[in-house]
């Protein structure tokens, strides 16, 4: 999750795929499915992170 965030804050939503955070873990982009189905998923589990902190 953190390589995400680090992926969405410097370069944006655009690049925030699965095949670029995969580059940027070092694994293959499979092997993140086996976590997230899909990106909608990853983006979904991203928002909750960056949204947690805010909620009482």
């Amino acid at each position: 999750m953190d390589a995400a965030l680090r992926i969405l804050d410097d370069q944006g939503l655009p690049d925030l795929t699965m095949r670029h955070l995969a580059a940027a873990l070092d694994v293959q982009p499979s092997a993140l499915y086996w976590h997230f189905p899909n990106k909608q998923t990853l983006l979904a589990a991203v928002a909750d992170r960056i949204v947690a902190p805010a909620l009482p």
